[in-house]
């Protein structure tokens, strides 16, 4: 995979094709170009909060941008384990802290612990898919509306479930 030309070759809403990233690098560089073009909506499904794509500068002030520049905006994440990510002093821990409502971060509940999967879903449009917590391989459409819906729809009803736990409201708010 070619990732110097990634702005042009690789459009939200456009490109519609399927790849696969196999390692973290090419991850976090995809997610960070997908997320990049958000005009709206950003749901992350973690366990971990995947520290190797999101735990950067470059991240952080993309999810800083959206949530100040548009009053629409809807960022969204559903971590597994967020205490892990708040012990290791994570950045956009830290943004959710500053911003507020403006970034909502909740707690899986526990009856969906089992779940292995993790994903980003930007604009309702373009997904990354990781199957299990083990492997690297992820799947990556820049315009794949019928996963991203099927996506949003499980992303809903595990979020309307996510009850935070009193440390979760500690480490978060």
């Amino acid at each position: 995979m070619d990732l110097n030309n990634i702005d042009e070759d690789f459009i939200l809403g456009e490109t519609n094709e399927e790849f696969f990233c196999y390692d973290e690098e090419d991850s976090r560089i995809i997610a960070l170009a997908m997320m990049q073009q958000a005009e709206f909506y950003i749901d992350i499904l973690s366990h971990y909060f995947d520290p190797a794509i999101y735990d950067n500068e470059t991240c952080f002030d993309i999810l800083e941008t959206l949530a100040l520049t548009n009053q629409h905006a809807r960022i969204r994440i559903l971590l597994f384990e967020p205490r892990i990510a708040a012990q290791r002093g994570h950045y956009i821990m830290h943004l959710a802290r500053r911003l507020g409502s403006l970034m909502e971060l909740r707690e899986m509940s526990d009856r969906h612990k089992h779940i292995v999967e993790s994903f980003l879903i930007v604009d309702k449009l373009g997904v990354m898919f990781r199957s299990s917590q083990e492997g690297k391989e992820t799947q990556v459409n820049f315009h794949d509306h019928p996963t991203a819906k099927a996506l949003t729809l499980k992303f809903e009803k595990l979020w309307n479930d996510a009850e935070p736990s009193p440390e979760a409201q500690h480490l978060i708010v």
